[in-house]
This record gives structure tokens, sequence and C-alpha cells, in this order.
């Protein structure tokens, strides 16, 4: 149906509602009849919607019926919202009075914050919801359905504060049998343990009560989200097999309701985990299908990286031409994975069928390396590229230089590629779940397998402790794998740089052997000069014979000097060859250098590892104003014992990153860390007037963020005390062996004793230091409070009354690690 005959039909519509409107009554059925009018207007997007709407709203207020002064009134609030006139949205929330069911006044505050919530602005949905929240005498239903959707706007914004509202609405739609948002608040709470708190445990349990839940349920997005989460779970924990089997449910139910994108998007992870099993064939079908599904309202892009998708795996099963067909459809193209992948199809086609597709085959690796290359260029302008394309682009690139018999650039290459990968490794290795992607409209919900819930809990204990038992193995298996996978990388790696040597070599050898013949032709010419004085002598007794002698002489001579001429071009060619291997080489030199460089850098402060360059030594110096803090995590002990000893490291680390990132923007020094306790002095090696200042800055910034930390992961991180001092240190480097720079002094010994005496959130200073920055800042006076072996000194408490931690984000460089949710 097109447009016109719509507004047509719309129309029409609309005069048969007007020729009933003219006959109606002033009672609440004209109050729907005028609302199903601007309705009508509204969807053909037509100026009178309002017009009809505002009757309806005079109409119902004079009638007093609290459900059609809420009809009338979100009609208008939503018209308004449409048109964004935020203004008139807030003034029918302002009139919610008039609707006397608190229930539905209830509804009207959640219907205006979903629709903020949809265009991401959580601060006014979150405004509205809160208005319901403190409704009063609200129904256990309506209660539950506020809870909700705070916690939805919570766990949109990655915020486990999420779960108390969840938790608190589960129980209420418990009490009223509302299955299917006790299906939904199961898979959300389940898909924030995963996601922030890293408990696969917990969340599997909450998934399972939503598998539970789904029975008897209809198939819709939600049901299809929960299968679509599952999977990913299992794929997280390396289970493909139970991972296949959730996403093709999930498949099946967005089919059923025709929900084109989310196939589309199944149908890709399906064929991806296909692929990574080498299961080509089933890889081929699905994104096959996929294409055939997209391609009426794919854009080019869209189109190139299904076309690229379907070569790859073509490519994969050494079936180039089909390969090379479905790459042509997206030439000419500048994407990045069409031209990498045309790339690796040329180094490795058969000469037949590049010719067949109109490609000289002697051009073969040129063309090769022309589109890696320049797939790796395009990559590099329009930052779109993951690590995980240059890892596999710089190991085609290798492959291709190998094949050109270029080892040095293949050496160079696969070193890139291994280095990528190592990296990518410890990635990770560094995480203990991958992020769940889940996407749906309706808050991420849903199982529709119908999974063996009779099984008694015996049964399921020991079906747990044996996937356990699998899980590990499974892993150590992975371990083993990823050991003969690096030591394959090592093996190639070495191959390389013996091959690179050896051409190096060769090369060497070549020019020692011309510099030798070069010498070998002079001797000749040397005695060829000879042999020519002594014709000369021997021409005073013949004229003659000096005519002859010297003309063959000359012949002889015209030979030797244009053999001369031809090996001094090849002796120049040698050089500039070797001269290049030189510049090569001390490129590479001035790389180490500056890596070592960096590395000095990142062990002393800038002036003395110029001066220790310079002299081999540094000299300690006086410095008679700065501020030292000391800060120390409160329950180390208490963590340790919940924590895995890669995650406390890991926590450590991360918290120590952050601390680094503060004391470096406000121009203060990091000392060291001794253990759980961070020592920074800000006024060295450079003095600055404002090192008191900036020392108590980074405090309530440092502070802030371990708040927040707190806040996000409870019990699995630390509190924290910090404690502040000014005054003179002593500050150079110790030792000859694993040197560090270090202050000493009385100052330092004070800083200690201000944080042993602080509290866990607290930042205590001295007395001096409080002097120094007092107009600046607020603070509790402590009094005289006995410190160790310094007897009773003055104290402080820094005032954070006025440090939000929202602040830390708005005011802080440092970017932490959030999950998006969808």
């Amino acid at each position: 149906m097109n447009f016109s005959y719509a507004q047509k039909i719309g129309q029409a519509r609309i005069d048969s509602l007007l020729s009933q409107l003219q006959i109606s009554k002033e009672d609440t059925a004209k109050v729907v009849l005028l609302v199903r009018i601007g309705n009508n207007y509204k969807r053909l997007n037509l100026p009178n919607a309002g017009h009809y709407y505002h009757q309806g709203i005079a109409l119902a207020e004079k009638l007093r019926i609290s459900k059609y002064i809420y009809l009338t009134y979100e009609a208008m609030r939503s018209l308004s919202f449409a048109n964004k006139d935020y203004p008139a949205v807030e003034r029918y929330l302002s009139r919610s009075q008039a609707i006397a069911d608190i229930d539905l006044r209830c509804k009207f505050f959640l219907s205006a914050g979903y629709d903020y919530y949809l265009e991401a602005d959580y601060i006014r949905a979150q405004r509205c919801y809160m208005k319901a929240y403190k409704l009063p005498n609200l129904s256990t239903k309506s209660t539950a359905m506020v809870n909700f959707y705070i916690g939805s706007t919570y766990y949109s914004k990655g915020d486990t504060l999420a779960i108390r509202y969840y938790a608190a609405a589960l129980a209420g739609f418990t009490k009223v049998n509302d299955r299917s948002f006790m299906r939904r608040i199961n898979q959300n709470i389940g898909g924030l343990y995963l996601s922030l708190k890293r408990d696969l445990k917990t969340a599997m349990q909450y998934y399972q009560q939503a598998v539970a839940l789904s029975r008897n349920l209809p198939d819709d997005n939600s049901s299809a989200g929960l299968n679509q989460s599952l999977a990913s779970v299992y794929q997280a924990t390396g289970d493909t097999l139970r991972a296949l089997t959730y996403y093709t449910e999930a498949l099946r139910t967005v089919k059923k309701i025709g929900d084109t994108k989310s196939t589309l998007l199944l149908l890709d992870q399906i064929s991806l985990l296909h692929y990574q099993q080498k299961n080509y064939n089933r890889a081929l079908e699905e994104s096959l299908e996929a294409l055939k599904l997209s391609a009426n309202d794919a854009t080019k892009e869209q189109l190139d990286n299904r076309y690229n998708t379907i070569a790859w795996i073509y490519y994969a099963k050494k079936d180039y031409t089909n390969a090379l067909t479905y790459l042509k459809k997206a030439l000419p193209s500048k994407n990045i994975g069409v031209l990498g992948t045309l790339g690796s199809i040329y180094r490795e086609a058969p000469d037949g069928v590049l010719a067949e597709a109109g490609v000289d085959p002697a051009r073969r690796y040129s063309l090769a390396l022309y589109n890696l290359e320049e797939s790796m260029r395009l990559a590099a302008n329009t930052k779109e590229a993951t690590p995980y394309f240059y890892q596999e682009a710089y190991q085609e690139l290798s492959m291709t230089f190998e094949k050109m018999k270029d080892y040095p650039r293949a050496y160079a290459a696969f070193s890139r590629y291994v280095s990528i990968k190592d990296s990518l490794a410890r990635v990770n290795n560094n995480k203990e779940y991958i992020k769940i992607v889940a996407e749906s409209k309706h808050f991420h919900t849903e199982d529709s397998l119908k999974l063996q819930q009779q099984i008694a809990k015996a049964k399921l204990d020991r079906q747990t402790l044996i996937a356990t038992q699998q899980q590990q193995a499974l892993l150590l298996n992975r371990q083993k794998l990823s050991l003969v996978s690096k030591e394959k990388d090592l093996q190639k790696l070495n191959y390389l740089k013996t091959q690179a040597f050896l051409e190096l070599e060769q090369g060497k050898r070549k020019a020692r052997e011309q510099e030798l013949s070069t010498a070998r032709q002079a001797q000749k010419l040397s005695e060829t000069r000879v042999l020519l004085q002594k014709s000369e002598l021997s021409a005073q007794q013949t004229k003659g014979k000096l005519f002859m002698a010297g003309i063959g002489g000359l012949i002889l001579l015209s030979l030797v000097i244009g053999k001369s001429y031809i090996n001094q071009r090849r002796s120049n060619r040698l050089l500039t060859k070797a001269n290049a291997e030189i510049s090569e080489a001390n490129a590479r030199i001035s790389f180490e250098q500056q890596r070592s460089e960096n590395l000095l850098l990142n062990i002393l402060p800038a002036d003395v590892a110029e001066e220790l360059k310079e002299k081999g030594s540094a000299n300690a110096r006086l410095f008679d104003e700065v501020t030292v803090l000391f800060t120390d995590f409160v329950n180390f002990t208490t963590v340790s014992q919940q924590l895995t000893p890669e995650e406390l490291v890991a926590e450590l680390h991360f918290c120590f990153m952050a601390f680094d990132k503060t004391v470096s923007n406000h121009s203060i020094e990091k000392i060291k860390t001794i253990g759980d306790a961070y020592l920074a002095v800000g006024g060295l090696p450079s003095p600055d007037n404002l090192h008191a200042q900036n020392v108590v800055r980074a405090a309530l910034e440092i502070a802030a963020f371990v708040r927040q930390r707190k806040a996000s992961l409870g019990d699995k991180t630390f509190d924290i005390r910090i404690g502040i001092h000014s005054g003179s240190v002593v500050a150079g480097i110790v030792g000859v062996k694993k040197f560090a720079y270090d202050i000493w002094g009385d100052t330092v010994n004070t800083a200690a004793r201000m944080e042993q005496n602080s509290m866990p959130g607290k930042i205590n200073l001295s007395e001096t230091t409080y002097k120094l920055v007092r107009d600046s800042f607020t603070f509790t006076y402590r009094g005289k409070i006995e410190a160790k072996n310094k007897g009773s000194l003055d104290m402080y408490f820094l005032d954070q009354s006025e440090v939000f931690d929202g602040d830390l984000a708005a005011n802080s460089s440092f970017v932490f690690d959030a999950v998006t949710f969808e």
C-alpha cells in the first residue's frame, strides 16, 4: 500500500469519526471518540491532532473521571513528546494531580519516563520514575512496576544499584504472579552479575530461573533475548555446542515474530561459530541466508561486508573461484576487509583461476601486497580496525613476503603478528568472562528452550560437578593448545629470522667476492701498464713493431678499462644495498635506544634521568618545600581472602594505574608502591609553589575513585586511608642494581603517621599542610592526636562533602572500564 492510498484510507476513517462526533453526547464515549480522532490525525502527521486532544481533555476534566483524564493527558503528552515540545510535556506532568486514581497517575509518570528512557535521557527518565516512586498507597503491581523501571535505568547505565530495585520489583511481581516480568527481571539480574560482578555462578542461577518462568509464555523478543544471553555465556566458557543450540533457538523465535534485524545478527553469530569450528559449509549456509535477507535494504557498506564474509569462507575452503566471484560484487571498494581478502586470494589462487578472472599470474604477489597494504593504510586513516584486524593483517603480510622470498620483511611482519597476538592473549586472560551481547528491544530478557527442569536437585548437583570438571579439563586443553600455538609461532619466527640472516650474509659474501674480483681486475690493469712500458722500450728497435704493439696495447687497454667500468658499477650497486642495510640496522638501534630512554623515564624523573646519562650518576638533592602523599588500603587482608591471586593483583594494578594517572595530571611525582601502600610527592624534582594544593586535589580524586569503585564492586575491592604532610625531603637514587628514585626525611615519616591515624575513606592533613591550603578547602579540626614516635600532633580531616562521585568522570582524564548496555 503506497503512502497516498494509505492517506486516503486514513482521511476516510477520520471523516467517519467526525460524522459520529456531530451526534455524540457530552459523555465518556465522546472523550474516547475525540482521542480516536486525534490519534488518526497524529498517525497521518496532520496538525489537527492537538485540537481534538484538547477538546477531550476539557470534557474529561468536566466529567472528573480519572480513567478518561489519564487517557486524554497521556495522548497530549505523547504528542508533545513526539514533537520534542518538552516544556509542554512537563506542563502535563505537573497537572497530574487531576488524575485521582493513584495507580493511573503512577502509570502516567512511568509512560513519560519510558519515553525519555528510549531517548537515553536517563536524568529526566529517573526524575519521572521518582515522582511515581513517591506516590502514596500504590498497589503492589504499581510499586513493582516503578521499581522495575528505576532498575532498568540503572541497568542501562551499567550501575549495580539496579539489582536493589530489581529485587524489590521481583518480590512485588511474585506476589501478583506476573511471570512475564519475573522472567525479565531474572535475566537482567543475571546479566548484571555476569557483566559487572563477574559472578558466573550467580548469573547462571538467575538465567535458569528465567528459563523456568518461560514455560507457557509466548515466544517474543524477550525469550529470544534470554536465549542469546545463555548462548553468549556458553560461548564465553568455550561450550560451542550449547552456544549454537541456544543461538539457533533464538533464531527460530525472531524469525517467527518477524524481527529481521535480530535475525541478521543471529545468522552472523551462528555463521561465525561454525567458521571457528571449521564447519565451513554450515557457516556458508548462514551467511548466504543473511545476504539474501538483507539484499533489498542493506547499504553498500553492509553488502560489501557480507560479500567479504562469504568470500573469506570460500577462501578457507580453497574455493578461490567462488571467493573471487563474490569479492567482485563488492568492487570497487574501500572496505578494509574486502581489500585484505582480495590480497590473500591473489597470493594463494592457482594461475588458472587468476587468468580466468583476468589477472596476470606473474603480478600475483605485487597485487597481493598492494591490496594488503592498502587495507592497512585505510584502517589506520579511518581508525575502524580492531587489534584482531591488525593481527590477521600482519600474518597475511608475512605470508606474502615469505612467498616473495623477502625474508627480512616477512620476519618483521611476523614479529608484529606475534606481538599483537600475545598482547590480545594477555587482555583476554585478564578478563574472567567476555562481555555478554544480548541485544533486545525489551530489556534483554527471556528464554524459550524447554530445558529439563524436572531433574532432581541431587542429580543436578552431580551434573554441575561433572560440568565443572569438564570445564577445568577444557581450560587445561586450551592452555596446552595455546602453548603449542605459541611454540609454532616461535618456530616460524626463528625460521624467518634465520632466512633473513642467511639472505643478509649471502649479500655480504657476494659483495666481498665482487670486491676481490675488482681487485684482481685492477691488478691485471697494472700488469698491462707494465707490458706497455716494456713495449715502448722495444719500440726503439723497430718502429713497425712499436706501431703494431701500440695498437694491440690500446685495444687491450680499452677492453680492460671497459670491464673495470662494468665491475665498478656492480660494486656501486652492492655498496648502495649495503648502505640501505646499515640504515635499517641504525633505525632498529635508534628504536631500541628510544625504548630504553622511555623505560628510564618510567623509573626516574626526567631531570634525574638526564643527569644520570650525562655523568653516570645523580647527586641527592635537598628540597625545602614539598608535600608528601601516603595512601594505604584498609581492608587489604579481608579482600585478598575473597579473590584469587590473579584477581587480587589485577585489582591492585587497576587502582594504582588510576592513582598514577591522577598524580601525573596534578604534576606530582610518584615515588613507589610498598605492598598495598602508595607514596607520591609534589614539588620535586622541579619546585612548585602549588605543591600542597596539587596534592590535596589529587587526594580528593583518589578518594572519589575508591569510593566509586567500592560502590560498584562492594567487598571485592578496598577502602582507603590517606595522609598528607608538607616539609623538606632529600631525594636521590639508591643502589646500583635495580636502582630506584626515593625520598627520605622526617616529612616522609610524618606523612606516614598522618595516613596511619586517618580513617577509612578520609584524608588526614597535618597542621603544616593545613596552613598552606586552608584558604582553598574546608576542614574539620580533629584536635591533638597521639602519633607513634611523634607525640601529639594537630590533625585535620579534609571536607569532601562538596566532591561528588560524578565529578570524578567530569574532571579527571582517567578513563575507567565500563560495560555498555544496549
